[in-house]
């Protein structure tokens, strides 16, 4: 089994660079880059096709539901998981609608992040 790659989606510096670490830290992840806010992202997975989208909800110019639904569109095999401070509740029907795998808290130990990673990409 190769390796898990992985594009990291946040509107805060601090947490792109910290789920980075993180995540490079594990043998069958790597972090092949990041983005800023929704289109960045969109740009980015069309540029670097990872396997894994690690997608924050609340982001300025798109959010990450907006750009799941054109990342779905264009290559339906990412697989992405939405990072939130928020519980799903409501949006939970819309991220499904929009492609989305999995849906985690940011206060969920980064070992279920990793976790997830590694179900879903196999």
């Amino acid at each position: 089994m190769g390796k898990t790659y992985v594009l990291v989606v946040d509107d805060n510096k601090a947490v792109r660079q910290a789920l980075s670490v993180v995540l490079n830290l594990e043998k069958d992840i790597q972090v092949v880059g990041d983005a800023k806010d929704g289109e960045e992202a969109v740009k980015r997975a069309s540029e670097l096709s990872p396997d894994v989208i690690v997608m924050d909800f609340y982001m300025p110019k798109m959010n990450g539901l907006e750009a799941t639904k054109i990342i779905k569109t264009n290559n339906p095999k990412i697989k992405i998981i939405v990072l939130s401070i928020r519980d799903q509740g409501a949006s939970n029907k819309r991220a499904i609608e929009a492609g989305v795998e999995k849906w985690i808290s940011k206060s969920s130990s980064p070992d279920v992040l990793i976790e997830t990673i590694r179900e879903i990409a196999h």
